[in-house]
């Protein structure tokens, strides 16, 4: 049974647009934020924000954010700004 509900989770983890996320830190608060939050908050112009180090994922695994991971937040954020 065990191994069936990690199945269900892993599954439900594909469907869920809400991760991966990337951590933040603002203000010296760190917090993991969805792609879009991402984006929203580095563009914001608050002198407080840096992007963390690690990725959460939908089973709540949190691994090393690699370059790939750190290029797409920045991109994604330039994208966001050019649009305002």
């Amino acid at each position: 049974m065990r191994k069936k509900g990690k199945l269900l989770l892993k599954e439900e983890a594909r469907q869920n647009p809400e991760f991966p996320r990337y951590l933040l830190v603002v203000n010296g608060r760190s917090v993991f934020y969805t792609l879009h939050d991402a984006c929203v908050i580095i563009e914001s112009g608050f002198d407080g924000v840096t992007i963390g180090d690690l990725v959460l994922n939908a089973d709540f695994t949190a691994c090393p954010m690699t370059k790939e991971d750190k290029r797409k937040v920045i991109e994604e954020a330039e994208r966001y700004g050019l649009k305002k």
